[in-house]
């Protein structure tokens, strides 16, 4: 698989978006899932958040 911006070989997989990418052109941006478990309800948490997802920074993230 080649890196979508610069056709190298691809490290890792945009979390936002799924472009392949190498380990120059990636980056990292706060990744929020729209669903928890079962047993985060109860401590009022509505999202796991993983504070270094791999982001291309070709695909515009909306932050809500």
């Amino acid at each position: 698989m080649k890196c979508a911006i610069c056709n190298t070989d691809a490290q890792a997989v945009c979390k936002f978006c799924g472009r392949a990418v190498c380990g120059e052109c990636a980056s990292q941006r706060e990744y929020r899932s729209g669903a928890a478990p079962k047993y985060f309800t109860q401590t009022a948490k509505s999202a796991i958040i993983v504070s270094n997802a791999i982001w291309c920074r070709q695909c515009h993230v909306e932050t809500a």
